[in-house]
């Protein structure tokens, strides 16, 4: 029943994070060094799909082709990977 509505929604572009994320899933995104990252991982990795901030800090599931798992970092540990052909 509807009798009660206000008018308020809980859905919308408020909820939506994908805009706080800089790469796209599919992008193509190397590791750099730093705290968390104390070497720079070598290789190409793709953003897999986008997650919710840590911290205020955008996440990414991202992945190389050359590993059997996934990794997770945050948006200030990615640089994007330029145009490098990708292997089909």
């Amino acid at each position: 029943m509807n009798a009660h509505k206000t008018g308020t929604t809980t859905a919308g572009p408020t909820r939506r994070n994908s805009a706080e994320h800089l790469y796209a899933v599919g992008q193509a995104v190397r590791i750099t060094s730093g705290f968390i990252h104390p070497f720079r991982t070598e290789g190409i990795y793709h953003v897999v799909s986008t997650l919710p901030p840590s911290n205020g800090v955008p996440q990414y599931r991202i992945r190389n082709e050359g590993e059997g798992h996934e990794r997770v970092s945050t948006e200030d540990h990615l640089e994007p990977a330029g145009t490098s052909s990708v292997p089909s």
